[in-house]
């Protein structure tokens, strides 16, 4: 976050710094119309924290680092592609080099193959909690595997020829990957709303009064398993309880078979 940027470089012995020319490789065309407060709603919070970042001063080796300092060095366009590990122990990550691709609100990373991948010395790895999408319509849905995110454009769904389409919309990590900040979320899914009360203005669509279980009725008829709020209880309750055995809040579940197993117990 900007207030995040801000405060770091403030604390005693600690020293921020961008590496070679990464930032300014990010900042295509397509980046910079991202960060065009007429062109898009996030472009506020994205402009302040480019503008922000680009005080820091830019090291091209470890020889400009200070060695008397705590270095962060922000990278850009990288991706870890393989923990490097010997006798169990991590020593390092490989990482591959990207590039950017696409379009405003859509751009993708892809490696880019005239740059040979990094290996980075690591002694302390942090997981961050998280997963990647899969698309559950390949026949209905525009989908980047890589990233796992559906091709969207502000939110609005694309059809093949990268038009958007009508009544159809995304949010939250399946629209730009687990990326971001509570509130990233809460401005990224303003977005998506924005558009779809745009559509309902603009093409008359019919108000339709539904109720839950309209919907849990419509699930069952297509033959579909789905976990209603006293299920997802059970859940919840499962993964507080195996926390607490080990001393954590909870002890999150992953894999999708436990999870219905215990929500249709």
């Amino acid at each position: 976050t900007v207030k995040e940027l801000r405060a770091l470089p403030k604390y005693d012995g600690v020293e921020c710094y961008l590496y070679g020319d990464e930032l300014e490789k990010s900042l295509n065309e397509e980046s910079l119309k991202e960060c065009d407060m007429s062109l898009t709603r996030q472009a506020r919070a994205r402009d302040r924290k480019t503008r922000l970042i680009k005080t820091f001063p830019v090291a091209n080796s470890v020889r400009d680092l200070d060695p008397n300092s705590k270095s962060v060095i922000f990278r850009f366009l990288m991706s870890p592609t393989k923990l490097l590990e010997k006798d169990g122990d991590i020593f390092g990550i490989e990482f591959a080099k990207n590039k950017l691709t696409g379009t405003m609100e859509n751009q993708r990373v892809d490696e880019d193959v005239n740059f040979a991948r990094e290996n980075l010395p690591c002694q302390l790895l942090l997981r961050s909690i998280g997963y990647k999408s899969v698309n559950i319509q390949p026949e209905h849905l525009q989908f980047n595997q890589s990233s796992g995110t559906l091709l969207h454009q502000a939110g609005v769904l694309l059809n093949e020829d990268e038009t958007p389409e009508d009544r159809r919309f995304t949010s939250g990590w399946v629209k730009n990957g687990p990326v971001g900040v509570l509130a990233s979320t809460w401005r990224d899914s303003g977005e998506t709303v924005g558009n779809v009360f745009h559509q309902i203005k603009s093409k008359n669509v019919e108000r339709v009064e539904t109720l839950t279980g309209d919907v849990e009725n419509l699930l069952k008829d297509r033959g579909l398993k789905f976990v209603n709020f006293d299920q997802w209880s059970k859940v919840d309750q499962y993964e507080i309880a195996t926390g607490e055995a080990e001393g954590r809040p909870r002890k999150k579940i992953w894999d999708l078979e436990k999870i219905l197993e215990i929500a249709y117990s």
